[in-house]
C-alpha cells in the first residue's frame, strides 16, 4: 500500500499543541502517542476528523499494522472530506481486504477529487491519475478472476 500527501491542515486546539508540533516534525511515533491520548480522553462525538486522520496517518507510517488505521479512515470519511487522499488510504484497505467494489467507489472518488484540484500541478495531478487507473484496473481485474471461479463446480 502506498501514501499520498497532499497539502496538511493544521488544527488550532490548544490540548493539540504537542501532538501537532510532533507531528509536524515528522516524528509519527510519538505524535501517534499524543493524538491517541487526546482521543481517548474524550467521547467520539468531541475528536477532531483532523485528529482521526492523523492518527491513522501516524499508524500507517509507524510500520505498525496498517489494518489498525482503517476504522479511523472510515470515521473520518464519515465526519469530512477535507483529505481526499483519505478516499486512496481507505480503498487500498479494501482492495487488499477483496471488497473491490467499496475499493473502486473509493478509488473514483478520489480520482474524481484529483482530477478538480486545480490547486496541485497538473504533471503530479496526471501522475496521480495514472496510478490510481492501475489500482482500478487490478481491482476490476481481481474481480472478473473472482467471478470467473464463481461458475466452478468441485465433486468428490
Amino acid at each position: 500500500m502506498s501514501t499520498l500527501c497532499f497539502a496538511q491542515n493544521t488544527i488550532y486546539v490548544p490540548d493539540l499543541k504537542k501532538a501537532n508540533a510532533l507531528f509536524d516534525e515528522s516524528d509519527f511515533k510519538r505524535a501517534l502517542t499524543a493524538y491517541l491520548n487526546y482521543a481517548k480522553t474524550r467521547p467520539d462525538s468531541l475528536v477532531h476528523p483532523e485528529v482521526l486522520y492523523r492518527i491513522a496517518y501516524c499508524i500507517f507510517l509507524e510500520e505498525r499494522n496498517k489494518m489498525d488505521a482503517k476504522p479511523y479512515l472510515e470515521r473520518y470519511i464519515k465526519l469530512s472530506e477535507n483529505r481526499f487522499e483519505a478516499f486512496f488510504m481507505l480503498a487500498n484497505f479494501y482492495h487488499s481486504e477483496g471488497k473491490y467494489d467499496q475499493a473502486l467507489d473509493f478509488y473514483k472518488k478520489f480520482s474524481d477529487f484529483v482530477q478538480q484540484d486545480e490547486t496541485e500541478d497538473k504533471n503530479i495531478r496526471a501522475d496521480v491519475i495514472e496510478k490510481v487507473n492501475k489500482e482500478i484496473a487490478s481491482c476490476e481485474f481481481a474481480k472478473a478472476q473472482i467471478a470467473g471461479f464463481s461458475n466452478i463446480v468441485v465433486k468428490n
